[in-house]
């Protein structure tokens, strides 16, 4: 498996030749960095272990993986595969099985053998249980469980035949099959190259992980290794695995491959540095780092980052995420700043030392500097901590007691690395070290002294295991394997043959003890005998190979160093054998093939041969786990809000594991969260690396290969592009024809070359080669193949008379982000440079230079970047000396906002009676943003009826949609990036949401059912969604209120029931033309919005808003859609004829003119389409006909076709994505670019060239003389050789397009086969004109360009061309300017530039102004003429061009013509004249009237009329200056009102401190900003025109309404003008909330005080809202101007009052619960802080009364306080408990401070006294009842002012409710009473009181019956009553007693 998550740029555009000053290694690590800079394209490079890669895909759900564990095959395989010389074993499991068979791929039986039961049975099964995520569930949820069977049997033993050749193979037996496995010697290659992958996976910093982004920026030391499953970085494991993978590429030098690049995911274009050595280095870079950030001071060094349960580190166990999010967190969650730990111990620091040493050997040859650098480092780290002999203990990792093995590993390496004996005797033999403590004789297999014998004699581990605190086998056999098996070495430490022999045997023996210390089991090897205390034996335990380990934890770790230990053994013995060394004779068994044996048993183990059959290695084999306890690959234990990903297995990573039973139950259970046995570390993959890397195959290391591009060739240099196999350097051997006699070499060292060939000879032929050499001397030579398949030298032509004109085609701009856009263009004529000018403003200044290809091309590719979001951008390009701006126009784009990655989920459920939607929006992004609103799509009527008795309306209302239906925020909670939630979101963001109403969308009627789409907005203020966060957001649907205040009625549900029509709620189909499938909002649970929202689907059809401008989702309008700032994504791959982009050279072998390129195509959103495609620059017509949809996949399929010739061929194919054609308003290009070459060398299509010769057979240059200059036209064309025989003909057209002169020529073959063509006659370059020339001349003048072009007859697309210029002898004119010198105004001058000296004036010229079809002709008799120099003429107009016009109308440049007579002939030459003239102002600025003047900066509207087109972006600021008085004032344009483009006008208005009056004037600020299309600034002297001012109506200054009797009803408009007014000119209209216009003449009028500047409008009859609030418009109109009005909106100066109050007592005198008082106010009230903001008045008592309160919920018009005490009026004196009642009356205390939104403040107790509700409190059902017993006819009730039985006899019952409270309640009820034997003998309903005043009901029985025998009376005796009372609220009380009858 393999998952990219970088790709590989366009590796040709980035040049290593030319850095001169940086160093080599710095060259390896940028193009490591540009390997994974280019994001657009998939990477889908072979994996190198592809043969015994897990087959499934990486985005494969691990429901689908689990359940194919779960099913084990009895036959258990190594499923990656077997060496062809180890003993292949397997396991069958099962009943007893004699035989087997073996079957190829094609299912073929390919041998045999039998089965040997082991006597022993195992039973195992495999439980697991996943996870969504922590995010509710601390350790993981729960998503699913399942287990497999118990899968038990006998094992027997198979032994697969040695003669099988190598391929891909299957066990039979009996019905079962095995696991496919390989046999093949490379097969712990592949997992050699697997087990690499795992560190990519884990590094950290800016690090090129394949597996994530950069991460961990922030940290005080970047880089290095996350630990395991968490992202510490922990020195003990760091140290380890940067030690070990030191040694490794030391060690196994010959199996060091270079399979990827830098980034593990690329592995077509690698980097050229051996892959584990590139890894070691990676560890190398960390400690260097922190050496260099230590000062050298070793002490000081950091040696870990981050850690967990420690507050001054950072907790990073309490956050789980990806590791790219998590700078993004606070610190109590593991974010920044984490500790830097410094640890210098020697544990760490022995390990980091030996890592330096290693990696400064091996890097030399690649970066001699970098190698110093470590090399010092290692010294200094060793030199400081071999004295202390010190260790570190953290949470994480403690325990270990020795560390004389770490300063063992250090001093190992530096004796490697400098070959110093030094380090040999402190090693071995230095007794000031360790010493042996008997002698030598004693214990001659042991160590003399040294870092051998410190701790103990014997250099071993005891019962511990090889690991991260172990390293004695690593240092023993890195000793052996480094330096003792070295011939070299060993001579140049003086290491002599008895000396080596005696190391070599003291070394194996110790190793010995290492081995034999972890035995355990029967199973036993015994090995020679050591002489000393530790047995010289290896146990082990059957079935499953298994050993001692120190701990369960993460058992198959420590089994693996057991495993690593076995292969070091083995590696010695198999080279030992039959050596005789000092104690130890040459016929001793080493037993090595016995020990490889069970060497490999262990590793078929670890790799499918195990209870569970599955694979320990992540990425290898059929079967893996799913759930590893990792953060950046499994998403089971993330804890954060949002930022989902999606599990993805960490290849290479070593499974914790489980210890198994030798013949008991396996049961394994799987959960991420059990890091005892599902955590992989970099410990892990580190300890079996050694033993896979030393079994890999040993790779023969040949010299380097390569590949070679000629990139450009113009007509005196070429670029030559090498890359090659291995880093070094290359050399170009070039020369004329088919000489190679000169030489460039490569400035620097890398895989990368770009060599310039500079000096070359126009129009000539070259050839070369390349010579490519590695680090170590290693070279080739690369070369061309023929059509022969011969190799040949690479060969090019130089171009002839390079055109420096481009014909720029085809301008493009795509990709446009916040801060970046991408622009392209093609020029067909030639290879030019690209350059790009940009800027906010005309003209653009910002210059971008450089093509990304860095060299000239045709199609340009040219990327700007800084640029600022939602900004407009102006911009043109250049190539050669052509500039396209568009006309003079210049091309723009905008940016949209900052694309972020967030989506919306939604669910359906109903509260108390609400439709209520639950959203999630999620925060995907590693980004914070803020500014959002959702939108919400429904449909509806245009009208709802609303009923009466509807909101307390005695009749039907009509009330709009949008008035009607709103939504309520009844849960908000902002789950921030850390997890927790901010408690002021939801008070927030309700006063948004309630305050916004739908709207209608206009295209979105549907005549059928008469609706429309509305939506209703849910803006989300400044809220901040924080990087991985979450905000939940439950809306409920329910009515507005259609009166003031229009706050929702909190019970009342809408009209608008959701229905699958709602755009956002419904049902959406791709097949019905939606973008995306929905099943609609799905109905849940409230509680699911919160436990499920990772598992409910996404709502694409509900939009957000973002900064104004619509970014997510898909609106149901088309116009909405057009708006929407789409941010598409385009990723692309071709997959043949090659894998681009990261392969990019094809050798093409077949014939065919065109090859297909076929891949496929990913574009994001879904909606988004390929819309158009380039190759070569060129755009393909009908983009669609080369794309098809592939729904199984979801991206496209193309099959592009690609034109080649014969030789080398670039290709460029560009693909573009965007909306739909149909939609050309839409917004958004995503662009991705296949560069790569193909070879071919045997297509009969040959690529032509043409050049120019003189007579002589000389180079043409691009100048010729007119009459003088004679030339031959020379083609060189394979395809034109049609008759080998004889001699073929060709024809050229050769063409003069100012004169429309042009003749074909006829060139013929030079001979028989030699592919070049001639002109048998010279062409003549002559003055004639076209209608006189021969057919051998060509007409030219002054100036004129001719092309020469030839185009293939048998290919259309291959064509040559050259041009030629005449060098005129006459003056030429070139180009000019026009200038409007005073400023006036008029243009009044002229400017021509000739090409040379002007002797005589020209005739006359011409001039198109303003616009082409006028031309001005200009004459010396009517103009004046004058030589300024002797190359410029000027011109004076005589008159002056149109008065008032400074510029061209429709672009910045018009065309002109001179005339003039040289030698007799008439010669004319065309030029572009420049607008060279600044704008004026014209006529007049009309004012409109301003009487007085206000407060502050004063603001005018005026008319100005300009004298040519501004860009209106360009106006606004300081542009215009006020004279007056001889001083000028500036005048800001702060907005433009309207333009009349026809005419220049513009209607600005201006804001200044200076009020415009009579008198003054205007001009244009000429240091302002403004400028015209030609980027003219006015002229410094520009007129000045005056300030008229219109007559207009009296202006308002300030308005507002009033309530002046504070009764709750507006009642006044006061209006203040700004000049005094009669009241009898004036009348009124004003529209006062949604009533219609109502009417108010003078007689309403009045004047406040003695000014007559404010009018009072008396509305008290008008206006019976109880509303203080609201929207008022006034219409003002003045006899004097019948035509004209004035409309404003009144300002709010009414303080509120209440409306209406409810009192709700809490309950009985028993419940603590607070009473809750709710206020209605006539408007939103701000937060009230009183404590006793009201006054009351108790109706029963006479007496006021204070509530005091704390504020509850503030709801705008509507506040809820809970009521803390009712108090007596101050200075009452009364102490009384004053009862709240219903007829109470409520208002507001003058004191409170109570106001309303505008700031309105209650001032005065004298205010609305609004009634007040008493709700009734929980009351209880007392029920009294008598006389009883009954005495019939003489018992009668005692009458308590209500009974309604007054004066009858009989038994009365009572219901009554009591509470704290008592108001008027609803009950009824009904008796039924029942003799001694059940007989129901009287029933009855119940009846109210006699006055109403009372909610008790009453029975009366006077003793009668009324069922059966009615009439009569019971006898004496004891009935049964049974009352049932039925309370409103439907509650119902059944009550029984007794009743005694008398008679």
């Amino acid at each position: 498996m393999n998952t990219k998550f970088a790709s590989e740029p366009e590796l040709l555009n980035f040049n290593i030749g030319t850095q001169e000053n940086m160093k080599p290694y710095m060259m390896l690590c940028m193009l490591a960095v540009l390997v994974s800079s280019l994001s657009a394209q998939l990477v889908t490079d072979p994996l190198p272990y592809a043969p015994i890669a897990n087959p499934l895909p990486d985005t494969m759900d691990q429901l689908y993986r689990d359940s194919i564990n779960l099913k084990f095959s009895p036959i258990r395989i190594n499923q990656a595969g077997y060496r062809p010389q180890d003993k292949k074993y397997f396991y069958y499991i099962g009943s007893a099985q004699s035989s087997f068979s073996v079957i190829d791929e094609n299912g073929k039986n390919v041998g045999s053998g039998s089965l040997r039961s082991t006597g022993q049975s195992t039973s195992s099964q495999l439980k697991i249980r996943a996870s969504n995520n922590a995010t509710l569930v601390s350790g993981g949820d729960t998503r699913y469980e399942m287990q497999s069977e118990k899968f038990s049997g006998t094992i027997h033993e198979g032994l697969i035949p040695d003669d099988l050749p190598p391929g891909k193979y299957r066990v039979v037996v009996k019905s079962d099959t095995s696991h496919p496995f390989v046999i093949d010697e490379k097969v712990y290659s592949w997992v050699r190259d697997a087990l690499l992958k795992f560190y990519g996976v884990n590094r950290c910093g800016d690090s090129q992980s394949w597996f994530h982004p950069a991460c961990h920026l922030k940290d005080e030391v970047t880089g290095g290794w996350h630990d395991c499953g968490d992202h510490l970085k922990e020195g003990a494991t760091m140290s380890y695995t940067a030690a070990v993978l030191g040694l490794a590429a030391a060690a196994f030098f010959d199996r060091d491959v270079d399979v990827y690049s830098a980034n593990h995911g690329i592995t077509q274009i690698t980097d050229g540095i051996p892959d584990i050595l590139y890894e070691a280095k990676h560890g190398a870079d960390f400690v260097l780092q922190s050496y260099d950030k230590a000062g050298g001071n070793v002490g000081k060094m950091v040696t870990s980052m981050g850690g967990f349960g420690n507050k001054e580190c950072g907790d990073d166990h309490s956050w789980w995420g990806r590791p790219e999010f998590q700078d993004k967190m606070p610190n109590d969650r593991g974010g920044p700043p984490r500790c830097a730990r410094s640890e210098p111990t020697t544990d760490y620091l022995g390990k980091y030392c030996a890592n330096l040493a290693f990696v400064s050997k091996l890097i030399r040859p690649y970066d001699a500097n970098y190698a110093d650098r470590c090399l010092k480092a290692a010294k200094a780290i060793y030199e400081f901590t071999t004295p202390r002999m010190d260790r570190t203990n953290t949470p994480a990792y403690n325990g270990e007691t020795n560390v004389s093995d770490d300063a063992a590993f250090g001093c190992l390496a530096l004796l490697w690395a400098t070959e110093d004996r030094k380090y040999l005797e402190e090693l071995c033999y230095d007794e000031t070290i360790g010493k042996l403590a008997n002698p030598e004789a004693q214990y001659p297999k042991l160590f003399n002294g040294g870092w051998f014998t410190y701790y103990d004699p014997v250099f071993y581990h005891a019962s511990a295991n090889t690991d991260w605190a172990s390293d004695q086998a690593h240092v023993l056999w890195g000793f052996f394997r480094l330096i003792l098996n070295d011939d070299t070495v060993c001579e140049n430490l003086n290491i002599s043959k008895d000396e080596r022999l005696k190391l070599i045997e003291k070394t194996v023996y110790n190793l010995i003890a290492n081995l034999s210390s972890v035995g355990l089991g029967d199973q036993m090897i015994q090995l020679p005998e050591n002489g000393f205390w530790v047995p010289p034996i290896i146990k082990y335990e059957l079935p499953w190979f298994t050993m001692h380990t120190q701990m369960e934890w993460v058992w198959n770790r420590y089994q693996a160093g057991n495993i690593t230990e076995m292969f070091y053994y083995y590696d010695i013995a198999s080279k030992i054998q039959n050596l005789e060394l000092p104690t130890t004779p040459a016929s001793t068994d080493w037993k090595a093939e016995e020990v490889k044996t069970i060497l490999i048993r262990m590793m078929d183990y670890m790799l499918g041969v195990n209870p569970w059959d599955i694979s320990m290695i992540y990425g290898v084999g059929d079967k893996n786990f799913n759930h590893p306890h990792h953060r950046a690959a499994n998403p089971e234990g993330k804890n954060v809000p949002g930022a989902f990903y999606q599990y993805i297995p960490p290849v290479g990573a070593l499974q914790g594991g489980y210890k198994p039973t030798p013949s008991g139950p396996n049961l394994y259970s799987e959960h991420f969260d059990d890091y005892f046995h599902s955590e992989t570390g970099i410990d892990g993959t580190t300890n079996i690396l050694m033993a896979v890397v030393g079994l890999a195959k040993q790779d023969t290391i040949g010299p380097p290969d390569g590949s070679v591009r000629i990139m450009y060739v113009g007509c005196d240099k070429a670029i030559i592009d090498i890359r090659q196999s291995k880093y070094g350097d290359a050399e170009v051997k070039y020369g004329k024809g088919d000489a190679t006699d000169k030489t460039v070499s490569s400035d620097s060292s890398g895989v990368m070359h770009r060599i310039t060939l500079n000096g070359l000879e126009e129009g000539t032929a070259y050839s070369f080669y390349v010579i490519v050499k590695d680090k170590f001397g290693r070279q080739s030579t690369l070369k061309n193949i023929n059509e022969e398949r011969q190799k040949v030298n690479f060969t090019f032509t130089t171009a002839q008379n390079c055109p420096t004109n481009a014909d720029i085609q085809n301008v493009k701009v795509c990709r446009v982000t916040h801060d970046s856009a991408e622009i392209f263009w093609y020029t067909p004529n030639g290879e030019f440079d690209s350059k790009v000018v940009f800027g906010e403003q005309i003209p653009p200044v910002t210059v971008q230079d450089g093509d990304i290809s860095g060299h000239p091309v045709k199609f340009h590719y040219v990327k700007i970047g800084g640029l600022k979001e939602k900004t407009k951008y102006y911009f043109y390009v250049e190539s050669g000396e052509s500039r396209d701006d568009n006309n003079g126009k210049y091309y723009t784009f905008t940016t949209p906002v900052e694309h972020v990655n967030f989506d919306v989920r939604a669910v359906r459920y109903v509260w108390e009676g609400m439709p209520t939607l639950g959203l999630n929006i999620m925060n995907q992004d590693i980004k914070s943003y803020d500014s959002l609103e959702l939108r919400i799509y429904v449909r509806g009527p245009e009208t709802y009826t609303l009923k009466a008795g509807t909101f307390s309306r005695t009749t039907d209302t009509v009330v709009k949609f949008e008035d009607h239906v709103m939504f309520r925020v009844d849960i908000g909670i902002k789950y921030r990036s850390d997890g927790y939630q901010d408690k002021h979101f939801k008070t927030d963001l309700d006063k948004y949401v309630q305050s916004a109403r739908p709207v209608r969308i206009d295209d979105t009627y549907d005549p059928e059912t008469k609706t429309w789409g509305y939506y209703i907005p849910l803006p989300m203020g400044p809220a901040v969604m924080e990087s991985g966060a979450r905000f939940r957001i439950d809306v409920s649907i329910l009515a507005r209120s259609p009166f003031y205040p229009y706050q929702d009625a909190w019970t009342s549900p809408s009209l608008k029931e959701i229905t699958d029509a709602d755009w956002s709620f419904g049902p959406h189909r791709k097949e019905d033309g939606d973008p995306y499938d929905y099943d609609g909002v799905p109905v849940m649970t409230k509680e699911s919005v919160d436990s499920d929202n990772f598992k409910t689907p996404i709502n694409h059809y509900i939009t957000v808003y973002r900064k104004g401008e619509y970014v997510w989702g898909y609106s149901p309008s088309k116009k909405e859609l057009e708006t929407k700032k789409t941010h598409f994504e385009l990723t692309t791959q071709i997959t043949s004829p090659i894998n681009n982009p990261t392969a990019d050279y094809y050798l093409y072998e077949g014939t065919a003119k065109t090859i297909s390129a076929k891949g496929y195509a990913k574009v994001t959103p879904v909606d988004g389409m390929i819309n158009d495609i380039w190759v070569n620059g060129v755009r393909l017509e009908d983009p669609s006909s080369y794309i098809k949809w592939n729904s199984a996949n979801q991206n496209y399929d193309f099959n592009i076709p690609v034109p080649v010739r014969n030789g080398r061929n670039q290709a460029d194919i560009t693909l573009f994505a965007g909306p739909s054609s149909d939609c050309e308003e839409c917004f958004g290009c995503a662009v991705s670019n296949h560069s790569f070459y193909i070879e071919a060398p045997f297509i009969q299509q040959y690529p032509s060239q043409l050049s120019l010769k003189n007579d002589k057979m000389q180079p043409l240059g691009d100048t010729v003389k007119i009459d003088t200059s004679v030339f031959h036209i020379i083609v060189t064309d394979r395809n034109g050789n049609k008759n080998p025989k004889g001699k073929d003909t060709l024809y050229v057209s050769v063409t003069n397009p100012e004169l429309g002169d042009s003749i074909t020529v006829m060139l013929v073959e030079t001979g028989d086969s030699t592919n070049t063509f001639q002109t048998v006659k010279t062409i003549s370059v002559v003055s004639l004109p076209p209608s006189q020339s021969g057919k051998n001349q060509i007409s030219m003048t002054g100036g004129d360009m001719v092309w020469v072009k030839y185009i293939d007859p048998t290919d259309s697309t291959d064509s040559s061309q050259a041009y030629i210029i005449s060098k005129a002898d006459f003056p030429v004119a070139r180009r000019g300017w026009i200038k409007d010198t005073d400023g006036n105004g008029s243009i009044d001058l002229m400017v021509v530039e000739y090409s040379i000296k002007v002797k005589e004036l020209p005739d006359s010229l011409s001039l198109a102004f303003p616009v082409a079809t006028d031309i001005r002709s200009i004459k010396p008799s009517k103009d004046e003429f004058k030589l300024s120099d002797s190359t410029h003429l000027t011109i004076e107009f005589k008159p002056e061009l149109i008065a008032g016009v400074t510029g061209f109308r429709s672009a910045a440049q018009k065309q002109g013509k001179s005339y003039l007579t040289h030698q007799g002939a008439a010669k004319v030459s065309t030029f572009i004249v420049a607008d060279s003239a600044g704008p004026v102002l014209l006529d007049k600025a009309v004012l409109f009237e301003r009487m007085g003047k206000g407060d502050g900066e004063q603001i005018d509207t005026l008319v100005i009329q300009l004298s040519e087109s501004v860009d209106r972006q360009m106006m606004e600021g300081e542009n215009l200056l006020l004279r007056r008085n001889g001083k000028d004032y500036p005048l800001e344009i702060k907005e433009i009102l309207r333009t009349v483009q026809d005419s220049l006008i513009f209607t600005v208005t201006v804001k200044g401190n200076e009020i415009l009056a009579e008198g003054d004037s205007i001009w244009l600020n000429p240091e302002g900003n403004l400028i015209d299309y030609a980027a003219n600034h006015p002229h410094p002297k520009n007129p000045k025109v005056p300030v008229v001012i219109k007559a207009a109506l009296p202006q308002v200054k300030n308005s507002c309404y009033k309530d002046t009797d504070r009764d709750g009803k507006v009642d006044l408009i006061e209006v203040e003008f700004l000049k005094e007014v009669r009241k009898e000119d004036l009348s009124f209209k004003f529209t006062w909330r949604e009533h219609s216009e109502k009417s108010a003449g003078s007689d309403l009028l009045s004047y406040t005080g003695e000014s007559k500047k404010i009018i009072k409008i008396d509305i008290s009859d008008m206006i019976n809202d109880l509303a203080t609030s609201g929207m008022m418009q006034l219409k003002i109109k003045h006899a004097d101007f019948p035509n004209d009005s004035i409309g404003i909106n009144v300002k709010d100066s009414a303080a509120p009052v209440i409306i209406s109050a409810e009192f709700a007592p809490a309950g009985d005198t028993t419940d603590n619960k607070l009473d809750t008082l709710t206020v209605v106010f006539s408007e939103d009230v701000k937060d009230i802080k009183s404590e006793k903001p009201f006054k009351l008045y108790n109706i029963e008592t006479g007496k006021q009364y204070t509530f005091t309160v704390t504020p509850d919920k503030n709801m705008g018009s509507t506040h809820k306080f809970m009521v803390k005490s009712i108090d007596a009026a101050e200075k009452s004196g009364d102490k009384d408990l004053i009862v709240p009642g219903d007829k109470d009356s409520i208002w507001i205390s003058g004191s409170a401070g109570v106001s309303d939104e505008s700031g309105n403040i209650v001032t005065t107790s004298d205010n609305r006294h609004a009634p007040m509700k008493v709700k009734q409190a929980d009351f209880t059902i007392v029920v009294d009842k008598g006389p009883n017993p009954l005495v019939i006819n003489k018992s009668f009730f005692k009458d308590d002012g209500h009974v309604p039985f007054v004066g009858k006899p009989g038994i009365v019952i009572r219901v009554k409710a009591e509470a704290k409270v008592v108001t008027r309640v609803k009950m009824k009820g009904s008796i039924e009473i029942y003799d001694a034997l059940g007989n129901k003998v009287f029933k009855d309903s119940s009846t109210v009181s006699r006055d109403g005043s009372s909610s008790n009901i009453y029975f009366l029985w006077n003793g009668m019956m009324n069922t059966k025998s009615s009439g009569k009376y019971v006898a004496n005796g004891t009935y049964l009553a049974i009352l049932r009372v039925e309370r409103e609220d439907g509650q119902r009380t059944v009550s029984k007693f007794n009743i005694g009858v008398k008679r």
